[in-house]
């Protein structure tokens, strides 16, 4: 790729483009903010102060229930924002988690318009369903999503061994040890056809030891950290909703014990059906089969397929998405409760917010799923045996 001039009007005027892209972006997220905050950041308050006050955090409560590096990050923010000394301190502190995910979802605007143009990184910094859950929900998914875009940047299917395979376990671990949504891709990696016999069990099982290592100076403490740790991490479910396949559930009469075996397996198939995909493509329609297959979704998961929506969704599938899903956060008790105001004031329009709600995340499953389709049979490549890495 040519170097373009730093004085090239052309590149001057992309650059303040994507700058004011971003400059949207984070005044977006800051501006939701104000509208309030949910359960989640009731539990982030718990957890920074558990951690500042040098506590376990799995001994000692059962609202965290992931790898030991986001209640970490949290309680640098919560000892930074003194949280014990003034009455505005809690609202310091929510402003530093807003800031923080704000900075993240710039670093993947930032990888996005490298690799696939201003398009794709304005289509994610802006969309309102990454402005909602940074801004409002506080969910860090996007960290887990960062970290896991940078180690597919560093995926390397060479024979010879290399910085950018060190990198690229280092940063799937850091995925996992922050939230392990990417749980199944190191499945997908075993499977891969593209990498080295040798390569395959390091990608695969290196991070995962690592992200099992990060618990182990917890759970050695005590008895109550390592029950907290199986129990709240490990056996941890959330709703057991699986809108995408509930209705064949219920005309079966299927047990809900049953969802996560099969969430497991279909999302297994995928990863099969993908095993000669290009690496980026890999990563970007498992966020897609991830939500769309899930056993248990809550609203911050909606977040997690915007990424592929922004680089591989069609036109048509990212406005539906994006459409359903703003009605949903913002009828959702989760969110912004507007269906709560809309039942209270205007009881005629109840039907609507039940609709919504009893509905929405199936819709939102149904065009996923198209959308996965439509990247199958129109977007993903297949890896060319001999192309070389670069």
């Amino acid at each position: 790729m040519k170097e373009e001039h730093i004085d090239d009007p052309v590149a001057v005027k992309y650059n303040k483009c994507f700058g004011l892209i971003v400059m949207a972006g984070v005044i977006l997220r800051l501006t939701v903010m104000l509208f309030g905050h949910n359960f989640d950041f009731e539990s982030y308050c718990i957890v920074g102060r558990l951690v500042t006050q040098f506590k376990n955090v799995y001994a000692n409560t059962e609202r965290y229930n992931y790898g030991p590096l986001f209640f970490c990050v949290q309680g640098i923010l919560y000892a930074l924002s003194a949280p014990e000394i003034n009455v505005f301190s809690v609202q310091t502190y929510r402003v530093l988690i807003v800031v923080f995910l704000t900075t993240v979802d710039v670093f993947i605007a930032v990888i996005l318009q490298k690799k696939y143009g201003i398009k794709a990184s304005g289509l994610f910094l802006l969309n309102p369903i990454s402005v909602i859950i940074t801004g409002f929900h506080n969910q860090f998914d996007n960290l887990a999503i960062l970290f896991a875009i940078i180690a597919f940047q560093n995926y390397n299917s060479n024979e010879k061994f290399c910085k950018k395979d060190v990198m690229y376990v280092l940063m799937f671990a850091l995925s996992l040890i922050t939230k392990h949504i990417m749980f199944m891709m190191p499945f997908w990696i075993l499977i891969a056809k593209d990498l080295t016999f040798r390569k395959k069990i390091i990608y695969s099982f290196v991070p995962v030891i690592l992200f099992l290592l990060s618990f182990v100076p917890f759970a050695l403490e005590s008895k109550d950290a390592f029950y907290g740790i199986l129990q709240n991490v490990f056996l941890y479910r959330s709703f057991s909703n699986s809108p995408f396949l509930m209705p064949i559930y219920k005309a079966f009469g299927v047990h809900d014990n049953v969802y996560f075996v099969v969430f497991f397996i279909l999302l297994a198939l995928v990863g099969i059906l993908v095993r000669e995909f290009k690496k980026e493509e890999k990563l970007m329609i498992y966020l897609v089969a991830l939500v769309m297959l899930s056993s248990a979704i809550a609203n911050q998961y909606l977040v997690i397929p915007i990424v592929t929506l922004a680089v591989m969704g069609n036109r048509v599938g990212y406005l539906s998405y994006t459409v359903v899903t703003m009605l949903y956060l913002l009828f959702s008790i989760d969110g912004f409760k507007l269906g709560k105001y809309i039942d209270t004031n205007y009881p005629d329009l109840t039907f609507l917010s039940n609709a919504v709600n009893n509905y929405g995340l199936t819709v939102l499953m149904w065009i996923l799923f198209f959308v996965l389709i439509y990247i199958l049979l129109f977007k993903g490549k297949r890896k060319d045996p001999t192309e070389k890495e670069v």
